[in-house]
């Protein structure tokens, strides 16, 4: 959906899991401080579950849609120059 909304060259290509993590892997042997490790990519893929509570009346605020959600992040003239460092 991100991909759809800010339009970037960037291509998106598909490649299995299994694939991926090796191509990680082989980076990590060549590179001492990759990017992105496969210990990374093991923690995305776990099955997590979260527990459904009432946000909107805990918190007294309306859902917003996640495309105008993302939009209004990243096409916001004020909102989407904010960088955030780690």
């Amino acid at each position: 959906m991100i991909h759809d909304i800010v339009k970037p060259r960037a291509k998106i290509v598909h490649i299995p899991y299994a694939l991926f993590w090796a191509l990680l892997w082989v980076y990590a042997l060549i590179d001492k401080k990759p990017p992105f490790t496969t210990g990374q990519l093991e923690a995305l893929v776990i099955p997590e579950t979260f527990p459904v509570i009432d946000w909107p009346g805990e918190f007294g605020v309306a859902s917003t849609p996640l495309r105008q959600a993302l939009s209004e992040t990243y096409l916001h003239p004020d909102h989407s120059k904010i960088i955030l460092s780690f």
